[in-house]
């Protein structure tokens, strides 16, 4: 995921450099047309803050919806395995913790994940295949009766 986030980074970097071009006056000045989920941007830079100016505009990778439903969050349960239970997008790749599934075409996914005594800290990631994400971390807590 992280290697994903950083292909993503390095991508934006490359497409801005290209969209940004030195003028013969020695300004840049060129408008993005971004998604509709982000912001339109004009920028003028002068040549002293180029550099800092394209770092700054790299466009962010829009986020997903990811609702955890069960188990909530700070929950004790009596038994292991629980049920991670939740609604994203449809079709996307689900993770949770080192599980992997996919939610179905309507956005519903389900993972059994055995748990240890104790807290655990449950990792719930969502990507669809066009890059955007959400991510969720929650505690649920095993406490067993002897």
């Amino acid at each position: 995921m992280k290697n994903t986030k950083l292909v993503f980074i390095a991508l934006g970097i490359i497409i801005l450099a290209a969209v940004f071009r030195k003028t013969s006056n020695s300004t840049i000045q060129k408008n993005l047309n971004l998604t509709p989920t982000q912001t339109q941007v004009s920028e003028t830079p002068t040549p002293s803050n180029r550099d800092q100016t394209l770092l700054s505009r790299v466009p962010t990778v829009t986020q997903i919806t990811l609702t955890v439903t069960d188990p909530k969050n700070q929950e004790v349960v009596s038994s292991s395995p629980v049920v991670v239970k939740g609604k994203t997008v449809a079709d996307a790749q689900v993770f949770v913790n080192d599980a992997e599934t996919k939610a179905d075409s309507g956005g519903y996914f389900s993972v059994s994940l055995p748990i240890d005594e104790g807290e655990n800290e449950i990792v719930i990631v969502a990507n669809n295949d066009n890059g955007e994400y959400a991510e969720q971390t929650i505690t649920v807590a095993l406490e067993t009766l002897n």
